[in-house]
């Protein structure tokens, strides 16, 4: 649990910030850093001040309320420093299936295990669906049961792919069990060709989730991202229901490797709305969250702009010369966040590192890629992927 005492920035003016005057002459949602005099310091003024504030001008003109600001920084009371760059490109899950082991005549089940905060409300261990799909007879000879491979491999395949796209073949359930349509969440191709001597793999991959409708009250709290995963499975016989629990690890007959894990988004502008919200107490003299009463909420404005990322820095820190505690465990300490359109923190960013040292990036690496070609029967594709 962190107690910390929160103050949210976001910043409306593309970043540029304040280099005179005092906290009184900001603009309308514009940042400023400011000396213990509220004096507004610029990269070559900052360094050698005790403490400063960051402080924000406010887009609306509240009776009993000035300028935003936080408590007294100081270099020797922070506790943390770091920033998150936002993420807009969500790379999505992409499983490929191959290295088959299928001979003549079988019955092959293909399995899918989708998880997700809502899939999971509602089905007990993920939903499941399959479908069982014939692997074509061969010629009787001298090996009835031989493998099944070349032009035969690539039919069972698109098969199959026919079979999920229409859920064809699906095995017989109890009334209800099973029957939500998997093309909701994952699509289905074919790559490479073994009839012209290459190893085909069922390459599956998973469209982004339906965003959720956002509520028109201030009250309401609808900022929730779904991440979806799932786990694929190829097996022989077809499925019971027992392997909705437990899977035979003896009978697959193919291998799905994940080629690339779904990931999650950061600093989505309802994101950093949803923050205005959780820390809009901390912000106003009325320590409310009952957004539906007018004497509570006549405080709230949002700043955050529709369809915008944003870059985070948090300064997690000591007030200077206040070191109250709770109780003897846990310290009385304070957290600003500031919210910057994507790319235009610099300037801030440059003068808390001139003030507070580097800052800790916590945005983790980009996945590194890998590039495939492979043909089918009738074309040439190549694939980028990401690497878990």
């Amino acid at each position: 649990m962190d107690y910390s005492l929160t103050t949210l920035f976001v910043d409306t003016q593309g970043g540029t910030l304040a280099t005179t005057g005092s906290t009184q002459n900001l603009l309308g949602g514009q940042i400023g850093v400011f000396s213990p005099a509220y004096v507004a310091l610029t990269n070559g003024t900052i360094a050698g001040n005790a403490y400063v504030y960051i402080a924000q001008g406010r887009l609306e003109n509240v009776p009993g309320q000035g300028s935003k600001r936080s408590d007294k920084i100081s270099p020797s009371n922070v506790l943390l420093w770091y920033k998150t760059v936002a993420v807009s490109n969500i790379p999505v899950q992409i499983t490929s299936i191959g290295g088959w082991n299928i001979e003549c005549g079988e019955q092959i089940s293909f399995t899918f295990v989708l998880h997700s905060s809502y899939i999971d409300t509602g089905f007990f261990n993920g939903l499941t669906i399959s479908v069982v799909v014939p692997a074509p007879c061969c010629s009787c000879g001298a090996n009835p049961c031989a493998s099944v491979t070349g032009a035969a491999l690539d039919s069972f395949i698109d098969s199959a792919i026919y079979a999920l796209q229409t859920q064809s073949n699906l095995p017989s359930y109890p009334s209800g069990f099973n029957t939500k349509n998997i093309n909701n969440f994952l699509t289905f191709q074919r790559v490479g060709s073994s009839a012209l001597g290459g190893n085909p793999v069922l390459l599956v991959s998973e469209l982004p989730l339906t965003v959720y409708g956002n509520a028109c009250s201030l009250e309401a709290y609808p900022y929730e991202y779904d991440r979806l995963w799932f786990r694929a499975f190829v097996t022989q016989g077809p499925v019971t229901t027992q392997d909705f629990e437990v899977y035979d690890a003896c009978n697959i007959v193919a291998t799905a490797t994940i080629n690339q894990r779904m990931d999650f988004p950061s600093g989505s502008s309802a994101e950093i709305a949803q923050l205005e919200k959780n820390l809009y107490s901390y912000q106003t003299i009325q320590f409310k969250h009952l957004y539906k009463t007018n004497d509570w909420n006549l405080a709230f404005t949002s700043y955050v702009v529709s369809g915008t990322y944003y870059d985070t820095y948090y300064i997690k820190y000591i007030p200077y010369d206040q070191r109250f505690q709770w109780n003897p465990a846990i310290q009385l300490d304070e957290t600003v966040i500031l919210a910057f359109a994507t790319g235009t923190g610099g300037t801030f960013e440059t003068m808390m590192v001139t003030y507070l040292g580097a800052v800790t990036n916590y945005s983790g690496t980009n996945p590194t890629t890998t590039t495939t070609t492979s043909t089918t029967s009738t074309s040439t594709t190549t694939t980028t992927t990401l690497i878990p």
